[in-house]
């Protein structure tokens, strides 16, 4: 676990720093919609990281808040930028990672409910042939919700 939480605390630490980057940059130019969306992009995988922080260290309610706060946030960006295809893929894991962690708390019902959302949301991105990595992913969503029955 303490090498788990040393990774994540440096994938953090550099996320940060490119946080911190896109901001001055939003900062220079709020106008343009490709770096507020990078803006939020950052921001939304910085929640991810931090609600893996925190279930590593079994906050289960501090990683729930930080993975809705990343869902909402890749949500945004993947409306905003329909050919975002890793904002796409933020989206679903993102649901993915909330359905894990009330699995984690024993909340079943809840659970499902994020990875039967997550599988509509990748589903559609794991049906073109040439993505393997949402295939993958489709995988492994199915393999939670099967443990959730």
């Amino acid at each position: 676990i303490e090498e788990l939480l040393n990774h994540a605390e440096t994938a953090l630490h550099l996320q940060e720093r490119a946080f911190s980057i896109a901001q001055m940059l939003f900062a220079k130019d709020p106008q343009n919609a490709t770096i507020r969306n990078d803006v939020a992009e950052f921001n939304g995988v910085l929640e991810r990281l931090r609600g893996d922080e925190a279930l590593a260290r079994s906050d289960g309610q501090a990683a729930l808040a930080a993975y809705q706060r990343a869902f909402d946030l890749s949500r945004q960006v993947a409306e905003e930028q329909l050919t975002n295809l890793g904002a796409l893929r933020d989206t679903y894991w993102n649901s993915y990672k909330i359905g894990v962690t009330f699995a984690a708390l024993g909340q079943a019902g809840q659970a499902r409910d994020a990875f039967r959302n997550a599988l509509a949301l990748a589903e559609p991105f794991a049906a073109q042939p040439e993505n393997a990595l949402a295939q993958r992913d489709v995988a492994a969503i199915r393999r939670e919700l099967q443990g959730c029955v």
